[in-house]
């Protein structure tokens, strides 16, 4: 047996036996995992974040931005550092963080390219992990949240995935309008960060299939919908920046409650390693604790 292997099976012994230290210990990050998914015919590795003490533990699911992996958010990030802070200040409940590899595949359905990404982590993914880790088990312990591609696709799963997630964070979420019927205009523009995911040239029927401010309306006629935070730099890019206060004032105009916030930044990891914390913070009244 590997040692990561050992050493996430001795986690979540503990955890399952509820014999773990003391709330507000030092978590414990698991890297070099995998799930297998049926949906697109590979495994998906993820690093893992469990807190110290007893599980279970409502389960946020973190995604990376473009050109971004598994790593990111516990390296460039220092994601666990800031949670053992914040846990042990009693600043953010304990929660286990699931940080999956998506590619560049903005966590959409692609057949042509990175396969049906968006079932599989909205299917696959949470009920693999949370089978194996005892972790989330329910909607009300399970969010999902990212930065720029990722705040973009977390948003996407909790729209079109409300009965799956309870909140849903975009940190400078890559939120862009709708194209017109005629993308001439847009597309160049879109292309070097969208590569072929939406088409080469540019579909603009694809890319409206995934457009948050389109997937509004069904959001708001849900029952039960997710809670929201929306946030973004005010030195980020003004397109990022402009699109998350854009999409908060859609979702007001639908009675879809969020909260928004801009605050002083760039788009850059020391930026989202600090906001991340106050996501965190909000995300602890916005979930309840593990259902399994």
């Amino acid at each position: 047996m590997t040692g990561w292997r050992a050493a996430a099976c001795l986690v979540a012994a503990l955890a399952l036996l509820g014999s773990g230290g003391p709330a507000g210990a030092a978590g414990t990050v698991i890297s070099d995992l995998s799930v297998a998914s049926p949906q697109l015919g590979r495994p998906v590795p993820y690093t893992l974040y469990l807190p110290g003490g007893p599980g279970p533990w409502p389960a946020l699911y973190l995604l990376h931005g473009l050109g971004g992996n598994q790593d990111d958010w516990v390296g460039a990030g220092r994601l666990g550092e800031t949670l053992d802070r914040e846990i042990a200040a009693g600043r953010a409940a304990p929660m286990a963080v699931v940080m999956p590899m998506g590619g560049d595949s903005w966590y959409v359905d692609d057949p042509a390219g990175a396969g049906p990404v968006h079932t599989a982590f909205a299917g696959d993914l949470v009920d693999g992990i949370e089978r194996r880790h005892p972790i989330g088990g329910c909607r009300a312990a399970r969010a999902v949240g990212g930065l720029s591609m990722g705040g973009y696709g977390a948003l996407l799963l909790a729209f079109r995935r409300p009965d799956r997630f309870a909140a849903a964070f975009s940190l400078s979420g890559s939120i862009f309008q709708p194209l017109a019927d005629d993308p001439a205009a847009g597309a160049g523009r879109r292309l070097h960060m969208h590569g072929s995911v939406f088409g080469e040239p540019l579909d603009w029927r694809r890319y409206n299939r995934w457009n948050l401010f389109l997937a509004a309306p069904a959001l708001a006629a849900q029952d039960d919908r997710p809670r929201l935070w929306l946030q973004a730099a005010r030195d980020d890019f003004p397109a990022i920046r402009d699109g998350t206060v854009r999409l908060h004032d859609a979702l007001s105009r639908l009675g879809v409650p969020a909260e928004l916030r801009i605050d002083d930044g760039r788009h850059d990891w020391p930026t989202w390693a600090r906001h991340v914390a106050p996501a965190l913070r909000w995300l602890s009244g916005a979930v309840g604790p593990g259902c399994l």
